[in-house]
């Protein structure tokens, strides 16, 4: 964790170069300004990053969202310029123990629930990283010295770390996604096994289904790496409803369970933690039943396998809700995924009319509507008694909204909307209501 490049004094004698001034742009400032560091900001949407500011600074961090092939991270590699990103950079400066987890799906929920165990038994923890809270604001904000920090960590930010040596590593699953921004669905499992390469292989746990990736990709690991399958519904010291016994939660919870019992916690005092966890929002929760009708907020599901996860848990096929702003996706692979899960589709976004295409060849009846209130509308006019309304929309957000919590709560507006319309015998739960199969 400690070790860093070439002079760290003749280092800090020179600005820092920032590029990007969004969340981790902001959180690099703070975390300098607490080092006493200097430091430019460049942003694309502003300022340029040329020769002259080149001979001005020491070092390179940028966001996550810069490709490799960006004119300014070439630029500063043609200029012999360390170039980190924002997590490997705030890494140094971390004199607790960082604990990673990654996963195409449910790293966010593994995240928070760890988070939320280590300090209900009385240890101090933090959660942040991908999922809100960037690295660097918890050390500028945070006394960490003997804290946990729990680290969500994306594709983006795992593929070019040098320097983070996490302490432990926790991958929840593997399927294709943002393939807008990696080559091949090859490249972005290497992208999150660059954390597997930079942990110790007796500190990584990682899914059944990840170690059958790293097969398929000939990536070998270590005998010592420690592969953890799914709890047994029967060995969940839950309610029957609780939202971990969804799937992928109980992948997600089996790993948690590992980790926290190698760090000497037995399992009695881990359910006991757990039993007032309230997941993160917009993730497959139940907003109410309208004349028979149940209605499923799925927004945080941004890929297939998220989708298909949600889908699993109905023992019927569902209406669904669906569509979005495209990240590369192999949009045949929804029809042949999806289709045996789905009485009818509405569809919406800027994928839609593809997606039309793709369940017509399947056999799905399919709608595309204007926009996501005329889809939970046209939706449950289409319903019957006893028919689940999923919205798990597969794909990004950002055709619509500025994020899929304003999505998830546009959803949850539109259908208490239908609700006070004067319909009858309308029962309410709570938007986060555990989720069993229905």
């Amino acid at each position: 964790m400690k070790e860093f490049p070439k002079d760290w004094a003749g280092l800090r004698e020179w600005p820092v170069a920032i590029l990007g001034e969004g969340k981790s742009g902001h959180a690099l400032q703070d975390l300098l300004r607490k080092l006493n560091w200097d430091y430019l900001t460049f942003d694309q949407g502003g300022n340029s990053f040329d020769d002259q500011d080149l001979n001005e600074i020491s070092l390179v961090v940028h966001s996550p969202g810069f490709r490799p092939d960006h004119p300014w991270i070439l630029r500063a590699a043609r200029y012999g310029k360390e170039i980190l990103n924002e997590v490997d950079f705030a890494a140094r400066f971390v004199e607790g123990k960082v604990i990673a987890i990654t996963g195409t799906n449910g790293k966010s929920s593994l995240t928070t629930l760890l988070a939320h165990v280590w300090k209900k038994i009385g240890y101090p923890g933090f959660a942040g990283g991908n999922l809100g809270r960037p690295l660097s604001a918890i050390i500028a904000e945070e006394e960490c010295k003997d804290a946990h920090i729990f680290l969500e960590i994306s594709s983006f930010q795992a593929r070019n770390i040098k320097f983070l040596k996490p302490d432990a590593l926790l991958w929840t699953n593997f399927s294709a996604d943002h393939l807008n921004f990696h080559q091949s669905e090859r490249e972005y499992f290497l992208a999150k096994h660059r954390l597997v390469e930079k942990t110790s292989s007796a500190s990584t746990f990682i899914s059944s289904q990840v170690a059958e990736a790293a097969l398929s990709f000939s990536s070998p690991l270590s005998d010592e790496v420690r592969i953890i399958p799914a709890e047994s519904t029967e060995s969940i010291a839950l309610p029957t409803d609780h939202f971990l016994l969804t799937y992928p939660q109980r992948e997600n919870l089996a790993l948690a369970i590992a980790w926290l019992r190698a760090e000497g916690l037995d399992r009695a005092t881990i359910f006991a933690a757990l039993a007032d966890y309230v997941p993160e929002p917009h993730r497959l929760s139940k907003v109410c039943t309208i004349h028979g009708a149940s209605f499923w907020n799925d927004s945080k599901a941004t890929n297939l396998g998220s989708t298909l996860a949600a889908c699993r848990n109905f023992s019927d096929p569902v209406v669904w809700i669906g569509g979005g702003q495209s990240k590369g996706e192999n949009l045949d692979e929804y029809g042949t995924a999806l289709s045996p899960h789905i009485n009818k589709a509405f569809l919406i976004g800027e994928t839609a009319e593809k997606l039309q295409h793709v369940f017509i060849r399947s056999g799905v009846p399919v709608e595309i509507c204007s926009g996501l209130k005329e889809a939970v509308s046209r939706a449950y006019d289409y319903a019957q008694n006893a028919v689940n309304i999923l919205f798990s929309p597969g794909f990004a957000s950002f055709d619509s909204f500025m994020n899929y919590l304003d999505r998830g709560n546009s959803f949850l507006q539109f259908v208490l909307d239908l609700k006070k319309s004067g319909l009858r015998d309308t029962q309410v739960v709570s938007p986060f209501h555990s989720l069993h199969s229905t």
